[in-house]
């Protein structure tokens, strides 16, 4: 098992794994293939022996702060530590690019996730009512990097 940056030729794959992993997923592989190569996101892999991605992330950044958009590691692999290593490898690489907060949302109760991102130092600072398209209310939460610690 290992954690890395995606690859443009696994364009295709994250957009199936993204549509397992989320039912309502609209995150083909055109996105994927754009998301990829571009120079303000960040987009990690979690792989299984074979090096066949089982769990994705992606980061968008702007300046000092970086939004994680979406995140997720397919049902099979899930509770063995990989969302924890492809979370860590996430903020790592964030904070390579300068970044000192990162900021995401996720579905209140999706207590799992919660679970993970508290245990990786985010806490709330805010919530957003309705914001899925069936109605469920998000927790927005933040993490500041190590970088943000140097810099303020």
């Amino acid at each position: 098992m290992s954690v890395r940056r995606a690859r443009a030729e696994e364009a295709a794959r994250l957009g199936a794994l993204h549509s397992d992993i989320f039912a309502t997923s609209a995150w083909g592989e055109s996105f994927w293939s754009q998301t990829i190569d571009h120079a303000d996101h960040i987009v990690a892999v979690f792989c299984d022996a074979d090096d066949v991605p089982v769990g994705l992330g992606a980061t968008r950044h702007i300046g000092e702060e970086a939004e994680i958009l979406t995140f997720g590691v397919a049902e099979s692999h899930r509770r063995h530590g990989g969302g924890r290593a492809l979370l860590h490898y996430l903020v790592a690489e964030t904070e390579k690019a300068g970044v000192c907060r990162i900021f995401l949302e996720v579905a209140e109760e999706n207590h799992a996730a919660l679970k993970l991102y508290t245990g990786a130092a985010f806490h709330e600072v805010g919530r957003r009512h309705g914001y899925y398209s069936d109605g469920r209310h998000a927790r927005i939460l933040q993490r500041r990097t190590d970088l943000a610690a140097v810099r303020h």
